[in-house]
């Protein structure tokens, strides 16, 4: 019969072997707090940078002591989608444990590829790169494995007001509320030229979306009192073959919540040259 002694070390070394295990089918991260489950991060002038381990991509913004706090921050979700015969899109199932790269985790990010898999063995890639208070992103479907349908990479940042507790400090007045938050604005920049500037107290409704897109938008623009109580602008720029929408889930109001999707036109785009860039600016 083993010793107690010898019965926690065993226990130990097949704990051991099982982390290890389940570490190397994902990517790695810091097993220390703040960072703990996270591949990488860093910061700029603007913003930090947050990359987990299971691949989510988030901007947060600075205020002039360098401090993320708990106001906005702007998710960059993946995903690798099908289309069906009527058109529409479907979302591929995804495991984080497929997620691999030959970068190292980091606390002074600058770039990194990430590559994983989605759906019946279909293959993406994920590149980043983060300079010059600029963030980079680029996405492409690299296989199709056993999937029989035709399949697109997007990136999803979905975005709420801004304003934080701010109906509960004008006591619940939605006058004062629309009044304040309606001074905000999100402007669209067509790839045909055509430009929209919305208020985010205009409402939204599903079958308008084609109209308000068109075929799709090189830019698009969000002001926001985010940090500091003073104004920032978000700015989403699509380079290269691809393209952003702006969507929401429900119709009503902008500050209720809504969604900036990039996505690329892989058939025009052979040398990988389409990327979302992310920048915060000052008004």
């Amino acid at each position: 019969m083993l010793s107690p002694s010898k019965n926690t070390s065993r226990l130990f070394a097949a704990l051991t072997l099982v982390l290890a295990t389940f570490s190397q089918a994902q990517l790695p991260s810091f097993q220390e707090t703040p960072w703990l489950g996270y591949f990488a991060y860093g910061e700029d002038k603007t913003m930090l940078i947050k990359v987990s381990e299971d691949g989510d991509i988030s901007a947060h913004p600075l205020n002039k002591k360098k401090e993320a706090g708990g106001y906005l921050h702007v998710p960059f979700k993946f995903t690798v989608r099908k289309e069906l015969p009527n058109g529409r899109l479907v979302p591929l199932t995804f495991d984080a444990k497929s997620l691999q790269s030959k970068q190292k985790i980091s606390s002074d990010l600058e770039a990194c590829t990430i590559t994983g898999e989605a759906g019946d063995g279909a293959t993406f890639e994920i590149t980043l790169e983060f300079k010059r208070d600029t963030l980079t992103l680029g996405g492409r479907v690299t296989g199709t494995g056993n999937e029989k349908h035709p399949l697109s990479f997007h990136y999803q940042s979905r975005l709420h007001h801004f304003h934080g507790r701010l109906l509960e400090r004008v006591k619940g007045d939605l006058k004062e509320f629309e009044k304040i938050v309606g001074k905000d604005w999100i402007e669209l920049q067509r790839h045909d030229k055509k430009k929209t500037k919305l208020s985010l107290v205009d409402p939204f409704e599903k079958e308008t979306a084609e109209t308000l897109n068109g075929p799709g938008c090189a830019k698009i623009e969000v002001q926001a009192n985010i940090v500091d109580k003073k104004k920032r602008i978000l700015s989403f720029e699509a380079a290269g073959a691809s393209k952003y929408i702006i969507t929401k889930r429900k119709s009503g109001p902008y500050y209720q919540g809504y969604e900036i999707e990039w996505s690329s036109n892989q058939k025009d785009d052979p040398k990988n040259e389409a990327r979302l860039i992310f920048k915060i600016e000052k008004t």
